[in-house]
């Protein structure tokens, strides 16, 4: 994340694991990332483009993705046919 600040990124993922989604909701949220091991914070400014081939709704329903993360990045949706 340290690297992207400033850009955009395209985010495309299978499986999102929670860990990440935390990193992710953290870093939109906060404008920061976290540095392990030593827990030191670190401003940046990143844009996402996510794209997805699931129901983000029904993850939601079934615990697999977090909603609050989805109204974070469900900002300008389009929709495209399969």
């Amino acid at each position: 994340m340290e690297q992207m600040d400033g850009i955009e990124l395209l985010k495309a993922t299978k499986k999102p694991w929670p860990v990440t989604q935390v990193m992710l909701l953290r870093c939109l949220q906060e404008n920061e990332i976290r540095h392990v091991p030593d827990s030191s914070t670190r401003t940046v400014d990143v844009r996402l483009v996510v794209a997805t081939n699931k129901k983000l709704e029904d993850e939601i329903a079934r615990g697999r993705f977090r909603e609050d993360l989805y109204h974070r990045i469900n900002v300008i949706p389009l929709p495209l046919p399969f």
